[in-house]
Parts: C-alpha cells; sequence; structure tokens
C-alpha cells in the first residue's frame, strides 16, 4: 500500500485569481474561439489530468472542446455529454430551492433554524437559515476529520453516511464562531439546508431538486443520488492519486458514495445542464428579483475580492470583471461554472482529476481569467499565481 500524506485543506479552487479591483464589471472580451478554448483544455490536462471538458457561452453562441482522456482504460476521450460529481456545484441548486420555499412564505430567511429543525442543532436558536446559506453559522465541518489521508479517501469511497450522523459530528466540535460574527465554508451548513428543505416540504431532496428545478428545465442528465456510489453512463471517469507524486491518476474513484455530502455536494450533471441551470437562474427565471440580489450580495470571506452569498462564490477579476456562480471538487472531479455579472457570457470547466496537483489549479483559474478578461495567456498566468494561495492543494468543495 502506498503512503499517503495528510490532507491538506485550503478555502477554494478560485481564490488567488480574485484581486482588488473596480467594483463594477467591465464589458466581455471579444468571443472566445474554438481553438483558445482548446488551448486552454489542453493545458489542464498537461497538468496532470487524464481530461478536460469546457464550454463558453457568449451572446448566445457556444462552444465545446474536450482534451485528453475520458477513461483511462479504454483510452476514449472526454465527450461534452458525459456526466461528472458536481460537487459544491450542487450548493448554488441547494440555496435555490430554499429561496424559493422564502418567496413562497414558507420559510424565513432570517428565522432561526430552530424554528424549523427544533432538535437538530443546540445552537438551533442562535443560526439562521441566511447563515446556512452564507457560511456564517460557525458550524464545524467534519470532512477534515474523516478524511485525512488520501488512503482514506480510496477505503471509504463506499461508505454510507446518514445526514443527521454528520451533523452530529459537526455538533460533538462546537462552533468555531458565535454565528454571524465571521465565515468558515461548512459543507455541514448545506447538510442541514436539506435538512431543512425536507422538513418543511415533506419530501426528500431528491424530489424537491426534480420537481423545482430538473423537470422544469428539461435537465435531461442532471440527478441526485442520495446513497448510491454508481454512475450511470454517459459518464466521465474520475480518478485520484493514492500518493502526493506523480503519477497523478492512479486508482478510478467513479464510483463514489457521496452521502457524507448529501444535500452539500452530491448532485451529478455536466456542461450543458449546469449552462441550463445558471441561465435560468441568474436571467431571474427561478427567483423573485429581490431574492436573486440578496443570492448575490456577497459576505467577506477574508480573501482579497472574494466573496460568498448565497449558494454563490462571487470573485473580482483582476480586469475588475465580476464573477458569479460556484466551484465544485469531489474525489476524482474538479469543476467550475460561472457569469460574467452584468453580461451574458458563460463558462463551465471540469477536469477528471481530484486530489490535484497546484499546477492543476493554477490553470483552472488562469483559464478563467483568461476567458473573462481580455489577457494574453501569460498575464492570465501571472494574475492567477499572484496570491500565493492561488491553489488549492486539496479540498472538498
Amino acid at each position: 500500500m502506498r503512503r499517503s500524506r495528510r490532507l491538506v485543506v485550503s478555502f477554494a479552487l478560485l481564490l488567488g485569481l480574485a484581486l482588488p479591483a473596480a467594483a463594477l464589471p467591465v464589458p466581455a472580451p471579444p468571443v472566445t474561439g474554438p481553438a483558445d478554448l482548446q488551448r486552454l483544455l489542453d493545458a489542464v490536462v498537461v497538468t496532470g489530468a487524464p481530461g478536460a471538458i469546457g464550454a463558453v457561452e457568449d451572446d448566445g453562441r457556444t462552444i465545446r472542446r474536450v482534451s485528453g482522456v475520458g477513461n483511462l482504460r479504454t483510452g476514449q476521450p472526454p465527450r461534452p455529454v458525459q456526466t461528472f460529481r458536481v460537487a459544491s456545484q450542487t450548493k448554488a441548486f441547494v440555496a435555490t430551492i430554499v429561496l424559493q420555499l422564502v418567496a413562497e412564505g414558507r420559510v424565513g430567511l432570517d428565522d432561526p433554524v430552530r424554528r424549523y429543525l427544533p432538535r437538530l442543532l443546540p445552537d438551533g436558536d442562535l443560526i439562521t437559515v441566511r447563515q446556512l446559506l452564507n457560511h456564517t453559522s460557525g458550524l464545524f465541518d467534519p470532512q477534515v476529520e474523516v478524511y485525512q489521508t488520501l488512503q482514506d479517501i480510496y477505503d471509504l469511497r463506499l461508505e454510507h453516511w446518514r445526514p443527521r450522523q454528520v451533523v452530529a459530528m459537526a455538533v460533538d466540535n462546537g462552533l468555531l464562531f458565535p454565528p454571524g460574527t465571521a465565515w468558515s465554508y461548512s459543507n455541514t451548513n448545506y447538510v442541514v439546508a436539506g435538512l431543512l428543505i425536507e422538513r418543511v416540504t415533506g419530501t426528500s431532496i431528491a424530489r424537491q431538486l426534480e420537481r423545482r428545478l430538473i423537470k422544469p428545465l428539461g435537465l435531461r442528465h442532471t440527478w441526485f443520488p442520495a446513497d448510491t456510489a454508481a454512475l450511470p453512463p454517459p459518464r466521465l471517469h474520475g480518478y485520484m492519486p493514492l500518493d502526493l507524486e506523480e503519477p497523478w491518476a492512479d486508482a478510478d474513484i467513479t464510483w463514489f458514495n457521496p452521502s457524507f455530502f448529501w444535500a452539500s455536494g452530491a448532485l451529478v450533471s455536466n456542461v450543458d445542464d449546469l449552462d441550463r441551470f445558471y441561465d435560468a437562474l441568474f436571467d431571474g427565471r427561478l427567483l423573485p428579483r429581490r431574492l436573486l440580489a440578496e443570492m448575490l450580495t456577497p459576505v467577506d470571506t477574508g480573501a482579497p475580492g472574494a466573496g460568498y452569498g448565497l449558494g454563490l462564490e462571487i470573485y473580482t477579476l483582476p480586469c475588475g470583471a465580476t464573477l458569479a456562480g460556484h466551484t465544485g471538487a469531489l474525489p476524482g472531479y474538479n469543476s467550475g461554472s460561472f457569469r460574467l455579472l452584468g453580461d451574458d457570457k458563460d463558462a463551465r470547466l471540469v477536469a477528471n482529476l481530484h486530489p490535484a496537483p497546484d499546477a492543476l489549479y493554477l490553470a483552472l483559474s488562469a483559464a478563467l481569467v483568461e476567458l473573462f478578461c481580455d489577457m494574453t495567456p501569460a498575464e492570465a498566468t501571472a494574475a492567477a499565481r499572484a496570491n500565493p494561495d492561488t491553489a488549492a492543494v486539496i479540498r472538498f468543495r
């Protein structure tokens, strides 16, 4: 058995590309051509990912490209239609459902969690629904205890977890800070949000996702695997290392039970379905304008130019452009979907490797800078490298 190093946990895939800049978005650069997107994906694969998929939509025109290998056993390339674990992009979906319940008068955004889940949290009278959605609750994230090494990830890949079991582990560690006084990214917040949705609606989170988002938007390749390791075709195979040394794609971890992450990160989708969801969200078709504005109002995360709204990451790029969307990383997959605010340019990127080398995170970050800023490749890479936190060493998102 290979030696595994302890996982180093850091904030976000894109943290370092957010630098102080003008508050207003700048005009979008010219449409990125197929050759540009291909070059960016090839650069991601060079860093160690077996394969990558990218899609860019600008002014109604969508460009899709792939690079590398989608299945190391067969040698087949990736295909844009293939599904993958979108990990914490799930949070944007779940936050949307909570806000729909707010719009229906069934949930109060600033109500204490105890009103809906009276016995779940000892501090449920102090933590509000809003604080769950923007990660200011202070709830501990027990993943740092469960997945301490690379071998832990692989050995526990088929493990079954119950949502309340995960919350109990968080509660045992106490609050990180008094609710509302600081910010700390915690998957526990969205496990609690999922339980809240189930309590208020009387049905499963999977059913609510299906009824409110998946069916109305025609998301034919999106589903919520509550407690199964299966990933039916068409699937992009996901890989992980068993040692933090090359080669990185040691183990196929496509079959992974995401029940530990549940409403915080279990969703499966593909790049086109993600585009349909985010388009509907940002175009105002899923929420009233006032609640979309709440969703897009960030709290300070402590990183320059990086904020967190209600289920959305919000970044200010070196060129002054503001992006909203979410990254996602779960064993086997790194992804991100972003919209340029004030414009209709979107990008979705996925690489089938996680955990991954720093260079992969840098390449993904530089790709987004180049896609949304009028910069040369060298300028985009330098901007992404400017902050030492750019490369998240290992992070479940």
